[in-house]
């Protein structure tokens, strides 16, 4: 039964977020989303079609933009780089080998030492290899991506779908234009010879060419399943996997950027991780994933540098005019698990000097009650099934932690369930003044 539930959330979670995982959390560049996302998933669930083609797209940006970026560089080292070689010819080149000369010199030629331009370098036909492989599993995913449906009540994502297509054949086109530009093989080589070939040459050569396998080794995911699950695992058959407990912080991220935005505040100033919004002469900070600058934290015996690295950083946290707000995220059912994220919402608290703490978690498994804490934790959450999925702690300085219920598999539908958590976190805001 609760396998069930985890699968109905992983679907329903990836159905309303799966396309923002690589935004949100900067996932940009072919070595990080590699490092990121490959890994093997135990039953693993197949995301849906338009979210499986809105992540495909951003993925082929970063193969495409990377190999632009390995191309143009290794083009630009023609000038600089160059090979040391031995030629032999009738004229004399640079200084005589004299060893080599001996041999020859009864045909009329002289052995010397001259250097070569680098499109003589086996790095040049590779990278070609390797720029014209990626291209072909990025024009597929491009040529699928055209023919998209967009379901009922996913209309909205169509306008910035077609952007990112555009803008990726706009790449596509440039990339190709760079590619004529590289030396062809002489030798077409299979899949499995070319990686090989690449991998013997890797230590010895140039970033650019590390920079333009990585992007070819992630173009060959691209054909490859993407699934979304609890966990992620370094053994078995790689696929893309996107991970459960990142797109419940997003979920919850967006959810409470929407409702700011459903009452009248518009972004103001958009960076990685953080919104500014306006509503007339109110401006609020919506930070995910992100420290705020208010962090009593000072510093590390003297060393500021570190003071800043250690700071607590709230799944998402608002902060403006009126008061400051801080979210901690638990995508998990165990009683010890929450019980600990409510004494880390409080430690933000403590830290960033907040009004109002927020836990937010699924659901709660009393199979799993171990101790007196995780008892307590438990009675909460008899308080929150009578409340609406609130329970609400009032602190003995005035300030106040909610506890808050949002389940991606509380409804039928996606959008319903989006609904309903959003009304259960526009009652906190409301009661606590910052939402008029």
């Amino acid at each position: 039964m609760r396998r069930k539930l985890l699968l109905r959330r992983l679907t329903n979670l990836s159905i309303l977020v799966g396309k923002y995982y690589l935004d949100h959390y900067r996932i940009h560049g072919s070595a990080r989303v590699l490092r990121t996302l490959l890994g093997h998933a135990d039953n693993g669930l197949r995301i849906d079609a338009l979210t499986k083609s809105y992540l495909l797209i951003t993925i082929s940006h970063s193969v495409v933009n990377d190999l632009i970026h390995a191309v143009k560089t290794s083009l630009n080292d023609y000038i600089r780089y160059r090979e040391f070689r031995i030629v032999y010819d009738k004229e004399v080149w640079g200084p005589i080998d004299v060893s080599r000369t001996i041999r020859t010199y009864p045909s009329g030629l002289y052995a010397s030492l001259t250097y070569f331009l680098t499109s003589k370098s086996p790095e040049y036909v590779l990278l070609r290899e390797m720029a014209v492989g990626a291209l072909k599993a990025v024009r597929r995913i491009l040529n699928d991506s055209l023919n998209i449906k967009f379901e009922q009540g996913r209309e909205d994502l169509m306008g910035e779908f077609r952007g990112r297509v555009e803008s990726l054949g706009r790449a596509i086109r440039r990339l190709r234009r760079l590619i004529t530009r590289l030396p062809r093989p002489v030798v077409k080589y299979s899949e499995d010879e070319l990686v090989q070939e690449v991998r013997r040459l890797l230590p010895y050569s140039s970033p650019w060419f590390t920079t333009a396998y990585n992007a070819y080794l992630l173009s060959r995911y691209l054909v490859r399943t993407i699934r979304v699950a609890q966990r992620r695992f370094r053994v078995g058959r790689y696929d893309l996997v996107l991970l459960g407990w990142r797109l419940y912080e997003i979920f919850i991220y967006t959810v409470l950027l929407s409702v700011f935005i459903e009452h009248g505040y518009e972004v103001k100033r958009r960076s990685p991780r953080r919104l500014i919004l306006v509503r007339g002469g109110d401006e609020v900070r919506v930070l995910f994933n992100s420290p705020l600058g208010s962090s009593i934290v000072r510093d590390v015996n003297g060393d500021t540098d570190i003071a800043r690295e250690i700071r607590g950083r709230p799944d998402a946290s608002i902060s403006g005019s009126r008061r400051t707000v801080v979210v901690e995220c638990k995508f998990s059912g165990n009683p010890t698990y929450i019980t600990a994220g409510r004494f880390k919402v409080m430690a933000y608290m403590y830290e960033y000097n907040a009004d109002l703490g927020v836990l937010v978690f699924p659901d709660l498994d009393g199979r799993f009650v171990y101790d007196e804490e995780d008892r307590a934790t438990s009675s909460l959450w008899d308080v929150m099934a009578r409340n609406n999925g609130i329970a609400k702690i009032t602190l003995s300085n005035g300030r106040s932690l909610y506890i808050v219920r949002a389940d991606p598999a509380e409804g039928d539908k996606p959008g319903e369930i989006w609904e309903g958590i959003k009304s259960r976190f526009l009652s906190v805001l409301k009661d606590e003044g910052l939402i008029t």
